[in-house]
């Protein structure tokens, strides 16, 4: 996943910084002999909806917005007990086929191996009982099945995370609260379903939040964080930290302009992690650059060293 997103931030800023080269290029012969222009556009980056849209950058509206008040939890994701089979042949006999490896996809009802009975010596096929991938195999091909497990299957579209809760933080957290759940690479809403008391006379109880794991965001043992909602701040305007560039030492945010960007410094408020509340500097309802706004602090820094340089 890592190295699929670099590759796609190298492209875009590969495509982007052709695109601003001639543009900003084109400018600059434009307005060569007036000094009083240079210093107009030099907060500006100018670029066409095509060129942006291919740099993948892409906008989102200053509206007014909730900031989360949060309390920080931490903990693991487990497997889920009901999504986890444990494989047996039916009769003992022969392994004749075992027809999946450590690592392999089985969909539910697919034949995984075929015993020859040592009663009837008739051969009969093993069905698997879940969609899943093969995490265990205990025997071959050629070997005798006699009760013990074939193959284990697990299925981690659904986990469940594991949050210690200690009594300082429980006045805090209770049953149904938003739980916002993040890693380096994914960040999921759930809530809490239940509470369990720790094993060996741990000093904390565990908050259970579901996890769905569809698209494989997240794999059981890993550590996570999941920040518990705890109230809500109304805010007049809101926008999303990812957004928010430094330009000068000072927050700022690129507003969108017919022409294409312009950087606009921005003093801030409250925050939540995800989105900051803005005091001055914007107005509801501007556009702003969302998703890839470095590209175009990138490209703003190298038109103000070129003017510099002149």
């Amino acid at each position: 996943m890592i190295s699929l997103f670099t590759d796609k931030r190298t492209i875009a800023s590969i495509t982007f910084g052709a695109s601003l080269f001639f543009l900003n290029s084109m400018n600059a012969f434009a307005f060569d002999d007036d000094s009083e222009e240079h210093e107009e556009i030099s907060d500006k980056v100018v670029i066409s909806k095509t060129y942006a849209d291919n740099a993948g950058i892409k906008n989102n509206f200053v509206q007014a917005g909730d900031i989360n008040q949060t309390i920080t939890l931490y903990g693991k994701a487990v497997t889920d007990v009901s999504s986890v089979s444990h494989v047996r042949a039916r009769f003992d006999g022969m392994i004749r086929k075992l027809k999946f490896n450590i690592g392999d996809s089985v969909k539910i009802g697919e034949v995984v191996a075929e015993i020859e009975s040592s009663s009837s010596l008739k051969t009969y096929q093993v069905k698997a009982p879940i969609t899943g991938t093969v995490t265990a195999r205990f025997a071959n091909e050629n070997e005798l099945a006699d009760g013990q497990v074939l193959l284990t299957i697990t299925n981690t579209e659904k986990l469940w995370l594991e949050l210690q809760v200690f009594p300082s933080q429980k006045d805090k957290v209770s049953l149904d609260k938003k739980v916002i759940v993040t890693n380096d690479h994914a960040e999921i809403q759930s809530s809490i379903s239940y509470f369990l008391p720790s094993a060996n006379n741990q000093p904390f109880i565990i908050a259970r939040v579901p996890l769905n794991n569809q698209e494989q965001l997240f794999s059981a043992g890993l550590l996570l964080k999941g920040n518990v909602v705890t109230n809500y701040i109304s805010a007049d305007l809101v926008v999303e930290n990812s957004a928010i560039q430094m330009v000068d030492g000072k927050s700022s945010i690129f507003v969108k302009t017919t022409e294409g960007y312009q950087v606009r410094p921005i003093i801030l408020g409250r925050s939540d992690g995800r989105f900051s509340e803005v005091l001055s500097g914007l107005q509801r309802d501007e556009k702003y650059a969302l998703e890839n706004s470095y590209l175009l602090k990138a490209e703003l820094d190298k038109s103000l060293a070129a003017h510099d340089d002149h």
